[in-house]
């Protein structure tokens, strides 16, 4: 009985990779016609997506992100009868354009699986006196042979298409201007914290970011080959630094940007405003001179300005129990600027016209109370040490801290404070709150720990949920953020905790981050804001790959709405029984990605209340929250915290 099965199983698989060949030459073929010309007719876009469905249906077939595939090719199939219709745009190409970044995304996974499966052939290689040439061909060519080269092939044309038919830039741009410094290619930003860095300034091309690193002082400018959400917390910094920085999702793009320049040569980097990229390689003279002005330029007050560590939040470790957030609105220092802020929120909420969740604020003194032990003292020293010597043990010496603070335990009085505080709430998010964030020069923007849908009635979840936000105080990017900044890595430094109740279950959930100015074009006449379906730590955090709606409303008449991109995350967190969890989102049956007034409407929402925050404040500022639309078409703007925009 077995040999049989066995033996079909072969045929089936035989049959599979013949399979395979056809459709790769078919493929070739189609996408060899779609490059000869007639590129944006009518007919071009019929072939051009039919082929691109067809090939995302073989991959399918093969195994290969099977889900993915399905949910892109629907995509595509529902914007195909609208892509050449010029009625349609800018909305319909932006559609596709988001669809095509995920169709990349499958091929990229591909590739990187392949690399991983043939990181020892070089080895193999060398072992057997081959040419090293020519084992990098056998590699290359094992990634050109694949059905998804053909499918990168026709994403990337539609992509590049699909853009100037909507009027949209190659680049995101991060942080414009221009930077010099000495080229230096990385697999991943974080590399560049364990790289020795020029004295002249780094230029940093990477194939890879996550979101959440720090670049260190002397990185000059960097360019990602991948997208980013502009409001993240990496780019938040870069433009805090003033690094020149720009990312796209067209790798090609990024690798064509790249190989204009060689590794440890002087470049200058060029990024635009309005989406333009331009590097050149200059020379050592006048990368020289460049550096030389730069320190020239500055004035005695600016270059104390940026040499002295910015001021840390005032602090007092008096507390002991939990406080309403709106009673301590403007005493940042009992359990700090996030908690004190969430106070000052509910006080605006009914005069600005929006939903604010009382908050319930753990002071600063608690956790000083709490975490303690020779455990903890020996951890931290160990992390300090490997800080001031630049030890690549950084990482798992603040996990050590992470481990120990982890190991403590909460107030029995803090947990029934909490508790008693919201005695109709079910689950609550428990988010940081230190005096350490949202300094000058220093974003908090996704620098600690927020943990969602916890269930206050159980108080296990409760306390861990609270010692995980006392514990990112020392996550590896918390701890490079202060370092950077020349702050210490405890002394006078504390965590607060704001505890506020879940209101996504609501009805449908969408995360934004508004900035009540356009801090890329340094337009404060215009509200910029991100979009994505879900929770919000897919914005702040990055580290989901994809793009946000971007989304620019004027101030002067909040019809005016550009709407810069849409969304490809190919996930959306969202918030469920037992847990946030991620959840594949199909674009073409989302709202947002299919009414393009409904998503004019939600950016109209949100620009009324950051207006109103501002005015508030009396300052441009930086706020996140949820919009919910429940049964009936109701929608409601939640904000769950607002501050300073923090610039250079």
């Amino acid at each position: 009985r077995v040999a049989p099965r066995v033996e079909a199983e072969q045929n089936w698989l035989r049959l599979d990779v013949e399979l395979d060949k056809y459709a790769f030459v078919l493929l070739s073929q189609i996408a060899g016609g779609l490059d000869s010309g007639g590129n944006g007719s009518q007919d071009w876009w019929q072939r051009l997506t039919r082929a691109l469905d067809l090939s995302l249906m073989q991959t399918q077939l093969t195994g290969l992100s099977p889900d993915e595939c399905t949910v892109v090719a629907n995509e595509v199939n529902a914007v195909a009868p609208e892509i050449s219709n010029s009625a349609k745009a800018p909305f319909a190409p932006q559609r596709l354009a988001a669809s095509t970044d995920r169709a990349l995304r499958i091929c990229f996974a591909l590739q990187a699986s392949l690399e991983a499966a043939y990181a020892s052939v070089p080895a193999l290689g060398k072992a057997l006196n081959i040419d090293a040439h020519a084992v990098s061909v056998f590699v290359e060519a094992e990634l050109r042979a694949s059905v998804l080269f053909q499918v990168s092939k026709l994403a990337q044309m539609a992509m590049q298409q699909a853009k100037v038919a909507a009027g949209l830039p190659l680049w995101t741009t991060i942080s414009a201007g221009t930077g010099y410094g000495r080229c230096m290619f990385c697999t991943a930003l974080s590399e560049s914290w364990s790289k020795s860095l020029p004295a002249e300034g780094a230029v940093i091309f990477c194939d890879e970011a996550n979101g959440d690193e720090e670049i260190p002082n002397l990185v000059r400018g960097v360019v990602v080959g991948r997208d980013l959400p502009v409001l993240s917390h990496l780019a938040l910094r870069a433009r805090q630094l003033g690094t020149v920085f720009a990312c796209t999702s067209e790798f090609e793009l990024y690798s064509k940007l790249r190989s204009n320049v060689q590794n440890g040569n002087g470049v200058r980097l060029t990024i635009e405003a309005s989406g333009g990229a331009r590097v050149e390689t200059i020379s050592d003279s006048e990368l020289a001179s460049k550096s030389v002005k730069e320190d020239k330029g500055k004035s005695t007050t600016e270059a104390k300005k940026t040499s002295d560590p910015p001021k840390l939040g005032e602090l007092s470790l008096d507390g002991d129990q939990v406080l309403n957030a709106i009673d301590i609105a403007d005493k940042s220092q009992v359990a700090g600027g996030k908690a004190a802020s969430s106070g000052k929120l509910e006080k605006f909420a009914n005069e600005i016209g929006f939903k604010a969740p009382k908050g319930l604020a753990i002071p600063f003194g608690v956790m000083k109370k709490a975490v303690k032990g020779p455990s903890f003292d020996a951890a931290l020293a160990d992390l300090k040490s490997a800080l001031e010597s630049n030890s690549k043990d950084i990482e798992a010496k603040a996990r050590a801290v992470r481990d120990a603070v982890e190991k403590c335990e909460v107030p029995g009085a803090i947990l029934d404070g909490i508790i008693a505080g919201l005695p109709n709430v079910e689950r609550v998010a428990v988010r940081s709150s230190a005096n350490s964030e949202d300094l000058e020069k220093v974003s908090g923007a996704g620098l600690h720990d927020s943990v969602l849908g916890v269930d206050i009635k159980e108080r296990k979840s409760l306390q861990d949920a609270i010692l995980q936000v006392w514990s990112s105080m020392f996550t590896l990017r918390a701890v490079q953020s202060r370092h950077a900044a020349g702050l210490p890595l405890y002394e006078g430094i504390a965590m607060g905790v704001l505890v506020q109740p879940m209101a996504s279950r609501v009805g449908q959930c969408y995360a934004f981050i508004a900035f009540s100015k356009d801090a890329v074009a340094s337009n404060d006449q215009a509200v910029y804001i991100e979009v994505c379906v879900g929770l919000g730590e897919t914005l702040a955090s990055a580290n989901e790959p994809g793009t946000p709606y971007r989304l620019i409303v004027s101030k002067d008449s909040l019809d005016k709405v550009t709407i810069q991109s849409l969304a490809s995350f190919s996930y959306g967190l969202q918030d469920m029984v037992g847990g946030p969890k991620q959840v594949r989102i199909d674009y073409s049956k989302e709202r947002l990605s299919t009414d393009e007034a409904f998503l004019r409407q939600i950016a109209q929402d949100v620009a009324k209340v950051a207006i109103g925050i501002e005015k508030g404040y009396g300052m441009a500022m930086d706020m996140e929250g949820i919009v919910l639309e429940q049964d009936g078409g109701k929608r409601e703007v939640h904000l769950v915290q607002a501050r300073p925009i923090v610039e250079a």
